[in-house]
């Protein structure tokens, strides 16, 4: 029987999440397999870039309002 693969050696800085979402369903998934995210100073870069000049987050880097849930989602991955 093969073993399973390593899960957090296939998630590279450099792929971009289409989603806060996308992402924070990522690191949950990887949180509930008792792992932990491989490049974490990336992601939390990745969430930083989302934040408006409001304080508040939005869905992407590039476009975007600010709204609680994501406000919650972004604190709940750093």
């Amino acid at each position: 029987m093969n073993e399973p693969k390593d899960i957090t050696s296939s998630v590279k800085p450099s792929v971009r999440s289409n989603s806060i979402e996308n992402l924070y369903n990522g690191i949950m998934t990887i949180s509930i397999l008792n792992e932990k995210p491989a490049y974490r100073e990336a992601h939390v870069a990745y969430v930083m870039n989302c934040q408006n000049g409001d304080g508040g987050f939005r869905r992407t880097p590039e476009l975007g309002i600010s709204t609680l849930e994501y406000y919650v989602l972004c604190h709940s991955i750093t």
